[in-house]
């Protein structure tokens, strides 16, 4: 994987596949640790797969969805 497509994939928000550009794509299990979310990603066209991480960022209030509390974290 080129990392010039997975940092457009981010950018893009993680909607279309970051191989061939598809929206056919789903999303697996997911697995929990300590602030961290890795899924795993498929694409249905071209039959490719990777996998997402999700890290906890912010809090929100359940009911007005509007943040409480955030935090900024660097790139790996």
């Amino acid at each position: 994987m080129k990392p010039e497509k997975a940092k457009k994939y981010l950018e893009q928000r993680g909607l279309a596949c970051l191989f061939c550009g598809s929206w056919d794509i789903e999303g697996g299990s997911m697995d929990f640790d300590a602030g961290e979310i890795a899924q795993r990603i498929s694409c249905h066209k071209c039959d490719e797969r990777w996998t997402d991480v999700y890290k906890l960022v912010a809090v929100a209030d359940p009911d007005s969805g509007a943040t409480i509390a955030s935090i900024s974290i660097q790139a790996e």
